[in-house]
C-alpha cells in the first residue's frame, strides 16, 4: 500500500533498493528498508503539503497522517507537547487507568471480562500526560522498580475487590510461583509476582489474594470479582519481601499488606498441602 502512494520513479528506485538488498540481507530486512524509505517519503510529502518541519510530522501516528492533512492547524499544540514527551501504549489489555475507566463505567467491575478490555487502538499521552500514563504502567508492571523495602515496612498496592466485612484480613502466606507444583492450605493468602488461568484452583482455596504486578484489569483483578476473593494488586514486592508462612494484616480500604508475625521458615519456595 505504501509504494502505491509514491511516484513511478520512486516506485522504480524502491524497487532497485529491493534487488541489491537482496544480495546483502535477508528478505525481512530487505522489506523493512523498502517500507521505511516509502514511509520517509510519504513523511516528507506531508510535510511540504503542510507547511511543516519534517521532524514534526515524525510524531504523527500512521492513522492520524490522513487527518492531519485536512486540519494541520488542530495538531499544532499537540505536537509541541509530544517534543517534550510522548507516550504510545498498545497491549492486549488496556491497563492505563483512564482506558479502563471507560469500560467500567459501561459495563461496571461485575461484569469485567477479557473479551470486552481488548485493545483495538494504541493509547497517546502527550507532555505531562505522558508521565502520568508512564508512572501508571510502571505501578502494574514494575518498569523500574527501585530497591524492595524491608520486611518491617508497609506494602502498599491497591485493593481491587473485597466486602467491607472483611476490610481487615489476618491470615497466613502462601507464596505460590508454580501453580501446578505448589499448593496452598484453604484459607490462606495466596502471594505472587502475578496470576494467570493456571491459578485458579489456588484462587479458588484461598482466602485472599497479594500480586506484585497488575491493575484493575489484570487477571488477578477479574478472577477476585467474578469469584469473590478479596485482592490487593500492585505491590511490586510481596512476593519477594514475604515469607511462605508469615502471619499477615491486609487492610483492603488502605490496599496495604503489614506482616505482623514472621515465620521460622526460611525456604519461601516449600510446598504445602
Amino acid at each position: 500500500m505504501l509504494l502505491g502512494l509514491l511516484e513511478p520513479y520512486e516506485r522504480g528506485l524502491a524497487g532497485l533498493v529491493s534487488s541489491i538488498g537482496g544480495w546483502l540481507i535477508d528478505r525481512r530486512k530487505r522489506n523493512v528498508l523498502i517500507a521505511n524509505a516509502a514511509f520517509d517519503r510519504i513523511l516528507n510529502i506531508v510535510a511540504t503539503r503542510t507547511h511543516t518541519d519534517v521532524t514534526d510530522v515524525r510524531f504523527l501516528m500512521p492513522q492520524e497522517l490522513e487527518y492531519y492533512v485536512a486540519e494541520p492547524q488542530e495538531y499544532r499544540d499537540r505536537l509541541d507537547s509530544r517534543k517534550k514527551s510522548f507516550l504510545v501504549y498498545q497491549g492486549e489489555f488496556p491497563l492505563i487507568e483512564p482506558l479502563v475507566a471507560d469500560v467500567v463505567a459501561r459495563t461496571g467491575y461485575t461484569e469485567l471480562k477479557y473479551n470486552i478490555l481488548e485493545m483495538s487502538d494504541p493509547f497517546i499521552a502527550e507532555g505531562t500526560g505522558a508521565y502520568d500514563a508512564l508512572d501508571y504502567l510502571d505501578r502494574q508492571l514494575n518498569l523500574f522498580s527501585g530497591p524492595s523495602p524491608s520486611r518491617s515496612g508497609i506494602l502498599q498496592g491497591v485493593a481491587t475487590y473485597f466486602e467491607e466485612s472483611e476490610a481487615v484480613i489476618v491470615g497466613s502466606v502462601a507464596i505460590i510461583r508454580d501453580p501446578k507444583t505448589e499448593r496452598l492450605r484453604s484459607g490462606d493468602i495466596l502471594v505472587a509476582s502475578s496470576t494467570t488461568p493456571d491459578f485458579m484452583d489456588a484462587i479458588r482455596r484461598c482466602r485472599a489474594m497479594v500480586v506484585d504486578y497488575g491493575g484493575l484489569a489484570s487477571h488477578a483483578a477479574i478472577a477476585s470479582r467474578e469469584l469473590r476473593k478479596p485482592c490487593i494488586v500492585g505491590t511490586r514486592h510481596a512476593s519477594h519481601v514475604l515469607r511462605d508462612g508469615d502471619k499477615v494484616r491486609l487492610n483492603l480500604h488502605q490496599g496495604t499488606v503489614e506482616i505482623v508475625e514472621e515465620t521460622q521458615i526460611r525456604d519461601a519456595n516449600q510446598s504445602r498441602t
